[in-house]
């Protein structure tokens, strides 16, 4: 896919819940959350997948893509999707990765 303009920083929360997963959130969740941004109605790895085969046309040659990931059992999923990329982790205050950082 070929994009319009490139980008210094892309920041992102995309929907990273499983369709599994999304059948299992607490009412108060799912009631009040739009399906689409929460689940890719698939495994949660559809939007990182696109967004990997995107980046070349996305990011300006020293742009930042700040991420967001769901659970971090999906890290290591995640990790392989984007292994064209450099990657940097940081921490939510749970001590989880929770943001992923990609310097092009």
């Amino acid at each position: 896919m070929k994009f319009r303009q490139q980008f210094d920083l892309i920041v992102s929360n995309p929907p990273y819940v499983s369709l599994n997963e999304y059948k299992k959130l607490d009412r108060t969740v799912r009631d009040y959350e739009p399906k689409e941004a929460l689940t890719d109605n698939s495994t949660g790895l559809m939007f990182y997948k696109k967004l990997s085969q995107s980046i070349p046309n996305l990011l300006n040659s020293k742009g930042v893509l700040l991420i967001e990931i769901g659970l971090e059992k999906n890290k290591t999923n995640i990790e392989k999707i984007f292994n064209k990329y450099p990657i940097k982790w940081h921490k939510d205050l749970q001590n989880n990765n929770r943001i992923m950082e990609i310097n092009k």
